[in-house]
């Protein structure tokens, strides 16, 4: 049998060589880790590195960065009105507990979608109703409805009027 002659072996090369760049930019546009894909691909984080550093390569991880920024923003987007509905049925339920898990769903969604916004944003979770309130439920349920409706001063006025009524 004959051994391949040199022009097929290089368009062969060049066929490998092609397709795992397509692989890496694949993979990459995904926002998978440069370590990961060296691993599922079985090359180096650094081959990946100079793989990335082409031109093509990078272009094409934007492109699918770029995608998968869509798909995340229309999922999140799917399921911000139902959790918003959840955190309604707790509160009109007076569980606690379902609510302050159903609020950190809500933070998490909306992290994903300021992430994906290419806003950053620190969520953090804390405090309470004050328990001397003369309606903890009523005053909770205002201060998810001014979150609902992203009116960040609105929100900022409740708070303020929260805080003054404690310090009286």
């Amino acid at each position: 049998m004959l051994s391949p002659s040199k022009p097929d072996r290089t368009q062969k090369t060049r066929r490998l060589r092609e397709g795992m760049k397509r692989d890496v930019a694949a993979l990459r546009g995904q926002g998978i880790s440069q370590e990961k894909v060296g691993r599922v691909l079985g090359i180096s984080q650094q081959a990946v590195a100079k793989i990335e550093k082409s031109p093509d390569v990078r272009e094409a991880i934007a492109r699918g960065r770029l995608i998968w920024r869509s798909i995340a923003a229309e999922e999140a987007e799917n399921l911000a009105r139902p959790i918003w509905g959840m955190a309604k049925d707790c509160i009109e339920k007076g569980d606690s507990k379902g609510l302050d898990n159903t609020t950190r769903a809500i933070a998490a969604v909306n992290k994903v979608t300021s992430d994906v916004a290419g806003e950053t944003q620190k969520v953090e979770l804390s405090g309470g109703i004050e328990a001397g309130s003369e309606n903890p439920m009523r005053d909770l349920l205002q201060i998810v409805r001014v979150l609902a409706s992203d009116d960040p001063k609105a929100l900022v006025e409740i708070l303020d009027q929260q805080l003054q009524r404690e310090s009286a």
